[in-house]
């Protein structure tokens, strides 16, 4: 884990909790942005992905963007990117029995 380097804390009037916080923010925000994975780890100088579960927190709008990324890949074109929604409205449906 990456901490706040000790030249920074004692010129700063954050407290070690505020540090940690901005921590969780900023890969929150990465998360909400769409950054990769792969990406975030070197931004937040991970060595590995089990640190993303930790700091990244699903946001209700990252869940609606899931969901219509999702709801747009089994029922229209899928969105391109985070807050877009599908453009193509879903395929009719055959009626039963016919």
């Amino acid at each position: 884990m990456c901490h706040a380097p000790a030249t920074l804390q004692p010129r700063s009037s954050a407290r070690d909790g505020q540090l940690h916080d901005a921590r969780h923010t900023a890969a929150t925000a990465l998360l909400v942005l769409g950054v990769s994975g792969r990406a975030v780890m070197g931004i937040m100088g991970w060595s590995n992905s089990a640190m993303a579960v930790r700091y990244q927190h699903l946001t209700d709008q990252v869940r609606r963007d899931i969901a219509q990324q999702l709801g747009g890949l089994l029922w229209g074109d899928p969105p391109t990117g985070p807050g877009e929604r599908a453009t193509r409205p879903p395929p009719e449906q055959p009626e039963q029995g016919k």
